[in-house]
């Protein structure tokens, strides 16, 4: 998660203690029973109807979230189809792109056998491929299929279904409907491959990060799914292990520690439609932050001591990897790269896998929110962000980049990359998790980035629940050096970033359904730090990035009222940066 105020709020929401005599909360609260003689349609329209009656807007919220939990009760127990949790794809190539499905309806096999169809038209007249599949237990019934040979720059249609000879392993909520084949055919997908790398095609690039299923509806799917985006890229934290104080929706269960209640909670989720609709309308592009498992974890450190947290990170690393459209190597690997055409190289990296341990650690744990500039640790010049291996890593793709020559190299990771001190001088605070208390690994990162020949950088980002528009300046460069370069990088390095004061643009999205900083404190933000040039930390936050070859223009939108299903969305700010030029400017 990323810098926030210390509110007795967030502290609620994060289970950590708000007081020394308060326990922490290491579990959700539980859903309700049903009352007994009360049935569903009595039960939804009392809390309906209350929560639209009552004057406290608190007692409305708790009741409407009461009659959304009575709903869920009753839609969870069994599925309605075999494809309950939808269809996704992502990882889009030049001539391959990912499918993903899981079997719902508690199937009563150890594998099934699935099919799916791809097409170039979406009553799939013109069929391009089709194959069966193995789901299998192990998995959760989730299954990943790499199309290969596909023509580049093409839109295409996909689906699912279970042949008739394994439909009678699968249960659903209404038997009297178990004849009928719609129930065994998944919704119809969209996806498409990305350009050659010799082709000028712009991108349409949705972002969307900290999607938290009780603060809210995720609306703003609806209206991104709206602008017909290429592709999306999701900066992290894609479930949330922690419950909220006063809920819209609740999470099932507690806060989840085995594979099987990681893996429940991805399948909540997917149930939600919004989230679901816009999977199934274009490809993403998928990384991971801290929520997948545990608020601010780093690499292989728990936030407090705990005995078993390796185990529960190896579960967590595994569901994530069933419910996402990602490519499955042997290796677990977040970090890779999408070209697309001339117009747009992308770096994806993990934050979190490799990390070494936060800067002025507490006894026992990993969590400080703040730390003063004199903390020793800070400058430490070996400490990571990455890890050695995904820096090497990425020094050889910014090389590959540099080859490619497209117009817009762009780092894709979880969070704020700029500098957003809280004060000024010894007096200024840094947010320990982030880039900031990384300095040495920021700088060597876009160090090597200048050295291999890469232009003016775009950044994008999420995690502080916050968009922010910012200028990345020269500074994290120049002022933390790894003294390992030799005489000759670091002149070089001086003196390509010394024609222009940025290094990058950078372009942070807020939360899907998460609040972030307040008005008053993005002005004091952008007071302490003049590269910060404007943010918005209301929730229900996503934006969509055109790329093309004169021009990176982005727009920054709002849900009014996340916990509102169906609620309109407003424009927050438009920005432009022209091919050429140093810094970004109003559009």
């Amino acid at each position: 998660m990323g810098d926030r105020d210390s509110t007795r709020e967030d502290q609620l929401i994060e289970g950590i203690e708000a007081s020394p005599k308060q326990k922490p909360r290491f579990r959700a609260t539980q859903e309700p029973a049903l009352p007994k003689g009360v049935s569903r349609r009595q039960a939804l329209a009392l809390a309906t109807c209350l929560s639209t009656q009552a004057s406290q807007p608190s007692l409305g919220l708790e009741l409407g979230a009461l009659a959304q939990l009575l709903e869920d009760q009753y839609d969870r127990t069994t599925a309605k189809t075999a494809f309950d949790y939808g269809v996704a794809s992502g990882d889009p190539l030049e001539h391959a792109v990912i499918i993903w499905t899981c079997v719902s309806g508690q199937p009563q096999r150890d594998s099934i056998e699935i099919g799916w169809e791809f097409a170039s038209d979406p009553e799939f007249r013109q069929m391009v491929a089709s194959g069966r599949a193995i789901a299998q237990a192990q998995s959760t019934y989730t299954v990943h299929i790499d199309v290969t040979n596909l023509e580049s720059s093409r839109w295409y249609w996909y689906r699912f279904n279970i042949p008739i000879d394994q439909q009678s392993s699968i249960k659903l909520n209404r038997p009297s409907d178990r004849a009928a084949q719609h129930l065994f055919v998944s919704r119809v997908g969209k996806t498409r491959t990305a350009p050659s790398k010799g082709a000028v095609e712009s991108l349409r690039l949705g972002l969307g990060s900290c999607q938290h299923w009780e603060w809210g509806y995720f609306g703003a799917w609806d209206k991104l799914r709206q602008m017909k985006p290429d592709l999306v890229f999701f900066a992290g934290d894609y479930i949330y292990e922690s419950a909220a104080p006063l809920a819209v929706r609740r999470h099932q269960g507690g806060v989840p520690i085995t594979l099987d209640e990681f893996r429940q909670r991805y399948k909540q989720y997917r149930l939600d439609p919004s989230l679901q609709a816009m999977h199934a309308d274009a490809p993403w592009v998928i990384i991971w932050d801290d929520h997948e498992l545990i608020n601010d974890y780093a690499g292989v450190h728990p936030p407090k001591a705990e005995s078993d947290f390796l185990r529960r990170r190896e579960y967590a690393y595994q569901a994530w990897s069933e419910f996402m459209p990602i490519r499955q190597p042997k290796a677990l690997q977040v970090a890779r790269r999408i070209i697309w055409g001339k117009v747009a190289d992308i770096l994806l990296l993990d934050t979190r896998q490799h990390k070494d341990l936060q800067a002025c650690a507490e006894p026992g744990g990993a969590r400080r929110i703040a730390l003063s500039k004199d903390c020793g640790d800070r400058y430490k010049t070996k400490r990571s962000m990455l890890g050695k291996a995904q820096e090497l890593w990425a020094q050889q793709q910014f090389r590959q980049m540099a080859e490619q020559s497209s117009q817009w190299p762009v780092i894709a990771q979880t969070t704020l990359m700029s500098p957003a001190l809280d004060g000024h001088g010894k007096a200024a605070r840094y947010w320990s998790d982030g880039w900031d208390g990384y300095p040495f690994a920021r700088s060597r990162l876009l160090s090597n980035a200048v050295l291999a020949g890469l232009g003016h950088l775009l950044v994008i980002g999420g995690d502080v629940h916050t968009a922010i528009a910012s200028d990345l300046p020269n500074s994290v460069v120049l002022d933390y050096i790894d003294p390992t370069f030799s005489a000759e990088q670091i002149r070089i390095i001086e003196r390509k970033i010394s024609e222009h004061p940025t290094i990058a643009s950078e372009w942070t999205v807020g939360g899907i359904s998460r609040r972030g900083w307040d008005e008053a404190r993005v002005t004091r933000r952008i007071l302490d730090n003049p590269h910060l040039r404007w943010g918005d930390g209301r929730p229900g936050s996503f934006a969509l990035l055109h790329l093309s070859m004169d021009k990176a223009r982005i727009e920054f939108f709002a849900i009014e009222d996340t916990r509102v299903k169906g609620s309109n969305h407003k424009s927050l700010s438009r920005w432009q940066l022209d091919a050429g030029k140093p810094t970004m400017e109003r559009a």
